[in-house]
This record gives structure tokens, C-alpha cells and sequence, in this order.
């Protein structure tokens, strides 16, 4: 198939190292082509060998690939949020780990592979912070992600879980959370979000 055992040996080292997320750019380092045309042949061959797959236009992974890189590298300026942080938190229990829910500003984008489901939305500049890097990928403090979840819920969002009743948030630092609801300039919102912590008391 016109793909020489070392190409095939650069992309199996480069999938642990890359969290098994190819962009086109990756591959055109291991398969330099001077046409585009050859570039494509070789990634279909790939393709067929079972290497790799492409999930959106640019992007490709291996059999094992890390679902929030390949969503960070989708939108480098996003950030993992909702139902992801707060089950890795411990704040709600099973969740869909095929699905990744990201914060990004501009529009919202949604890119579906097999099982997998991505899905970018659009927050505006004001709030698009709160975030920290974990193991090299923007990810919500839980505080944040919690607020994401309540945002959303009130913009029509559903969930897989009760955002009202499903979430442990006496696992939350309540200081945090009310500095970080300072940034809301939608009384609505603060004074439902207030309501729920009072109800907690």
C-alpha cells in the first residue's frame, strides 16, 4: 500500500505521544508529499489498514485516543466543562465519557464520530475564564463547571443527570463559587443560582 514499515513505526510511537490525535500537519511530517493528491493516498491507506480514522475534517485518531485532546485540539481556545469535570470531581456519578461538552467563544460546533460526540459552546469574552490546565488541556475549575451546567441549563441544555438535584455541591468551594458568579451580569441567573445555595444550607 505504498507505506514503508518506518512511516508505520513513526505513527505508532507518535500515537502515545500524541494521545492517538493526528492533524494534517502531523502526517505531513511523517509522509512528506510534494503533491496532495499522494498526501491523501497514503492517509487512505492508513485508513484502510485500520491506523486511523478520521473523525472531522483535519483530525485523525487511532483505535486509543484521548477524547478531550482531540477536543482541545479541534479549538485550541476552549475549555472542558459540564458533566466531564464534575464527574472526575466526584460531584456526579456516571456520565457519558464518549461525549465531551467544551466552553469557546464564537459559534457553536458539534462534531459527531461513531459513538463519539463533541460539542463546542459559545460563551461570550466576559466569561470565558476560570480555567486551569490539566495534563496539558484547559479544563473548568469544578466552581466554574458547576456554573457552566446552571448557565446552560437556563439557555435549554439538557443533561444525562438532574442539574438541580443531581450534583453534590457541598463537595464546592461556596467562596470561590460566589467570586467567580460576580462575573454574571444577569440578575436571573445570580439570584437562581443564590436560591440553590441557599437551599443547600
Amino acid at each position: 500500500m505504498n507505506i514503508n514499515e518506518i512511516n508505520l513505526k513513526t505513527v505508532k510511537i507518535l500515537t502515545q505521544d500524541l494521545l492517538g490525535v493526528f492533524t494534517d500537519v502531523d502526517l505531513q511530517m511523517i509522509f512528506p508529499e510534494k503533491f496532495v493528491n499522494s498526501f491523501y493516498y497514503k492517509i487512505r491507506n492508513l485508513e484502510k489498514l485500520g491506523i486511523l480514522k478520521r473523525f472531522t475534517r483535519g483530525f485523525y485518531v487511532a483505535q486509543d485516543f484521548n477524547l478531550k485532546c482531540l477536543s482541545q485540539k479541534i479549538c485550541d481556545d476552549s475549555y472542558i466543562s459540564f458533566e466531564t469535570v464534575l464527574a472526575e470531581q466526584g460531584l456526579i456519578g456516571t456520565y457519558n465519557s464518549n461525549r465531551i461538552r467544551a466552553v469557546k467563544m464564537g459559534r457553536n460546533r458539534k462534531y459527531n464520530y461513531n459513538k463519539y460526540s463533541i460539542e463546542h459552546v459559545s460563551l461570550t469574552k466576559n466569561l470565558f475564564k476560570h480555567f486551569e490546565i490539566v495534563n496539558g488541556i484547559k479544563q473548568a475549575t469544578v466552581e466554574k463547571a458547576y456554573l457552566d451546567c446552571l448557565y446552560f441549563y437556563m439557555k435549554g441544555m439538557t443533561f444525562s443527570f438532574d442539574v438541580l438535584s443531581d450534583v453534590d455541591i457541598s463537595l464546592l468551594n461556596e467562596k470561590k463559587l460566589k467570586k467567580i458568579l460576580t462575573d454574571y451580569k444577569n440578575p436571573q441567573f445570580v439570584r437562581f443560582v443564590e436560591n440553590i445555595l441557599a437551599g443547600s444550607a
